[in-house]
């Protein structure tokens, strides 16, 4: 059902990787010029001109939000939505082992080191929900299960 507490879960784990496209990932400051990552660009402040290529820092967030609004519709097929979180937890994975690429390959690109913003611990919040939501998937499924079995 949609008033589950796997709802919650799932709709604020999507928000808060739609958030992270407005939040900076990190800043780094390379003479007395301070660029932000964000997850769709890292550009030079004043130019306003692309630095490095921000492609799969920009999907992967993006996939897990639609993926984790798509499981909250997905209510009537609990084996399905166990799966589906499994896959966002994988791809929220891989946005987090990007994200730390990213912010490692930019300090030495500009001779700096860079400074973790708040936007960073998004995908590891979204993460830890999308486990929180798969729990209790898992233990709604349990529950069908034994009530059949009594029957």
């Amino acid at each position: 059902m949609i008033q589950r507490i796997q709802t919650l879960f799932l709709v604020l784990a999507a928000a808060l990787l739609v958030a992270m496209y407005w939040f900076p990932l990190a800043s780094f400051t390379a003479n007395d010029v301070i660029y932000k990552l964000f997850a769709c660009r890292f550009q030079h402040p004043e130019t306003g001109i692309a630095l490095i290529a921000t492609l799969p820092l920009a999907v992967l967030p993006c996939l897990s939000a639609i993926l984790s609004l798509i499981i909250v519709f997905k209510y009537k097929n609990r084996v399905l939505q166990m799966r589906l979180c499994k896959l966002v937890m994988l791809v929220l994975a891989t946005a987090l082992l990007v994200e730390a690429i990213y912010f490692f390959r930019i300090g030495p690109m500009l001779n700096t080191s860079g400074q973790w913003a708040f936007g960073a611990i998004f995908p590891f919040i979204a993460l830890l929900l999308e486990f929180l939501a798969h729990r209790n998937i898992k233990k709604d499924e349990k529950l069908v299960r034994s009530a059949d079995r009594i029957r």
